[in-house]
């Protein structure tokens, strides 16, 4: 859709551009030119927007072992990883952007759902056995 998008918007440009051509009225010459120049600038913020998305790894198992890997170890690819994949770390784990206050520092968002349900596991009692053990008590050499 980008694409046909870019060529759309080349052809209107060189029919712009036959019409200068065949054009001898300054009035006219001028509206042409200020609109060339408009759909110049549109072609190239196209151009770009098709060159990002083409950058990313679409595939769908790319994406699942990304974030399988961080859920195994976060901190480890948040270390090693590039400036995107920490980006794509952030979004993961929160479900709004950072905010920042002047007096308070940066405000932690609200948790993305996988990190809300990881988080009450870290609350449920974890005590297996009692503090005592399952042995008796043995008397000191």
């Amino acid at each position: 859709m980008l694409k046909s998008s870019v060529q759309s918007v080349g052809v209107q440009i060189d029919r712009l551009v036959a019409r200068v051509v065949a054009t001898e009225n300054e009035k006219l010459l001028q509206a042409y030119e200020t609109k060339i120049k408009a759909l110049e600038l549109e072609r190239q913020i196209l151009c770009e927007k098709v060159s990002n998305f083409e950058g990313r790894s679409g595939t769908l198992e790319g994406t699942i072992r990304t974030a399988t890997y961080f859920l195994l170890n976060p901190w480890k690819l948040w270390d090693q990883g590039s400036h995107s994949d920490r980006n794509q770390l952030l979004r993961m784990v929160f479900a709004q952007n950072l905010g920042y206050c002047r007096k308070q520092g940066i405000r932690t968002p609200i948790l993305a759902l996988p990190f809300k349900v990881l988080g009450g596991f870290s609350n449920v009692n974890t005590v297996v056995v009692a503090e005592e053990g399952l042995e008796p008590p043995t008397r000191g050499l």
